[in-house]
């Protein structure tokens, strides 16, 4: 969880930023509801069923920092 929070923080993200998870639920995913937040990141999820227009509206809206993708989801 640490190491990863290291990641985030290389990406640039600071306290009180966005990152998002659009991620199966797996061990990876839940590591992020832990790194995130201990950094005092804001992390929020995507839902994979919505429309790729759908998507763009809530990143953009949300200003996100950093999107964690699973490699199948792509």
């Amino acid at each position: 969880m640490c190491q990863l929070a290291n990641v985030i923080e290389r990406f640039g993200v600071k306290k009180g930023d966005k990152v998002t998870s659009l991620t199966w639920n797996n061990h990876r995913h839940l590591e992020l509801f832990f790194a995130a937040p201990c950094m005092s990141a804001v992390l929020h999820t995507l839902n994979i069923r919505l429309f790729t227009d759908q998507l763009a509206y809530i990143i953009n809206h949300a200003e996100d920092k950093v999107i964690f993708i699973d490699e199948d989801v792509v």
